[in-house]
């Protein structure tokens, strides 16, 4: 694992809304420590790919891999291949499975078909299409089958692991991190909180109830691993600063 803990911009997707705003984020983030990111959540509306990767330069912050709607891949992969070369990314992340997309075993099936067509055309430019799960992938769809069974045996691409979803259906992140081994592109590192009165919420890194030390042992076969926090009690880039302060105190990334 490339030991340059990232950040996930879908975490700051609320401050990135425009050009402007969008530069301010990016340098708070790189003056928080980070230096690589992962894009997503942020709009058209911030730039073109080309206008992103220049601010991304401007603060010496690398794109690692993105997050793109899966219709993207299976109507127009050229438009991919091109978007990712101009951030100069090799890692196309499918960031959320619509329901459409897998309402039955046959259409999941359909649908990871066509995720495996797109996937080999990004191979020719070297570029890796990675799937992000959800909690979702693993209920069962068929029979004893979960969809995460069906993609782990039927698809062709990578992985893009979430700690927090895996631990929120009662899988151990560590141990199904390792079972996936190489598949994993980039793991999503982020906390789960339970609260006194049974629910559970997002948390920064180290102040829930994920034992990060066998998170991370786990992850050293992956690719990257990026900070995320869906929704933050405060300010986006603090909840960041305070699961990357965390992870470098304690443990030997930087």
């Amino acid at each position: 694992m490339d030991r340059r803990i990232g950040a996930q911009l879908y975490t700051v997707r609320e401050l990135c809304t425009n050009s402007e705003d969008f530069g301010k984020t990016i340098k708070r983030i790189a003056d928080a420590g980070f230096k690589t990111v992962q894009l997503s959540g942020v709009p058209d509306s911030a730039g073109s790919a080309e206008e992103l990767k220049k601010v991304f330069d401007e603060n010496g912050i690398e794109v690692i891999g993105t997050h793109r709607p899966i219709q993207n891949y299976i109507e127009n992969v050229q438009g991919e291949i091109e978007f990712h070369k101009a951030l100069g990314t090799s890692i196309a992340g499918v960031g959320w499975l619509p329901p459409e997309y897998r309402t039955s075993a046959e259409v999941l099936r359909d649908t990871i078909k066509k995720c495996n067509e797109a996937h080999r055309e990004l191979k020719k430019e070297g570029i890796t299409l990675a799937w992000h799960n959800h909690g979702f992938e693993f209920a069962k769809i068929e029979g004893n089958k979960s969809v995460m069974d069906i993609i782990l045996e039927e698809g062709e691409f990578d992985l893009i692991l979430d700690a927090y979803w895996l631990a929120y259906v009662g899988i151990d992140p560590a141990r199904f991190i390792k079972k996936v081994g190489k598949r994993v592109a980039i793991v999503h590192f982020k906390d789960i909180r339970v609260l006194p009165d049974n629910s559970l919420e997002y948390a920064e890194v180290g102040q829930g109830n994920i034992l990060w030390n066998e998170v991370i042992e786990a992850s050293k076969e992956a690719g990257f691993a990026v900070i995320e926090q869906d929704t933050c009690h405060g300010d986006p880039v603090e909840s960041l600063k305070t699961s990357y302060d965390y992870l470098t105190s304690n443990f030997d990334l930087i």
